[in-house]
């Protein structure tokens, strides 16, 4: 945000402010504001999808699924995302007494789009490779059934497996279940 050329930075506080009172949803990093774009038929279905079948597969376990409401905040640094769903398991730390600023997710999804695809893959996944909690980054396409699953090894580093296909079955390995693609990409039109 910035007028004339300027950019203002803002304070984590001033973020905080600005984000309570806003009609809009915003992220923010290291002092500057992004105001988030809508998202197409095709990302809220995947959206949808995605959390139904989160819920169906955990309703028996210690964890949490949340939409895109739920702020991510990244560890030693001044960052805030929404990602578009996350889940976190067994305790649930929150930054805020509201409860809206997550600190320990277990597993972050976005789903792509052409304008955040590639910020999506580089720089964010980077952003949340800090966050210690976290096992898992999924990015799901949403021109074509394919999903991109990074997870964290007990050694510490990443790997990634792609499934492409509408018959695929998709492991989340940090809950320990698995997921039909078909189910994620339910009633998605692809161009």
């Amino acid at each position: 945000m910035g007028n004339s050329g300027s950019v203002h930075f803002y304070t984590v506080a001033e973020y905080l402010a600005l984000e309570e009172a806003a009609e809009y949803r915003s992220e923010y990093f290291e002092g500057e504001i992004f105001a988030m774009a809508g998202g197409t038929e095709n990302h809220n279905l995947i959206v949808g999808n995605s959390i139904t079948q989160l819920n169906l597969h955990l309703a028996e376990k210690p964890c949490r699924v949340y939409p895109s409401e739920i702020k991510v905040r990244i560890e030693n640094s001044k960052a805030y995302h929404y990602p578009d769903v996350t889940v976190a398991c067994e305790h649930f730390e929150f930054e805020d007494e509201k409860r809206t600023l997550l600190t320990n997710p277990l597993i972050l999804i976005e789903v792509l789009s052409d304008s955040t695809a590639d910020f999506d893959r580089t720089k964010k996944f980077t952003r949340y490779r800090q966050i210690s909690s976290l096992r898992e980054y999924v990015l799901i396409s949403q021109t074509e059934p394919s999903i991109d699953v990074f997870y964290k090894t007990d050694g510490g580093f990443w790997r990634f497996d792609n499934y492409t296909g509408l018959d695929e079955v998709m492991e989340l390995r940090a809950i320990g279940i698995q997921v039909k693609l078909v189910d994620i990409y339910r009633r998605v039109e692809f161009a």
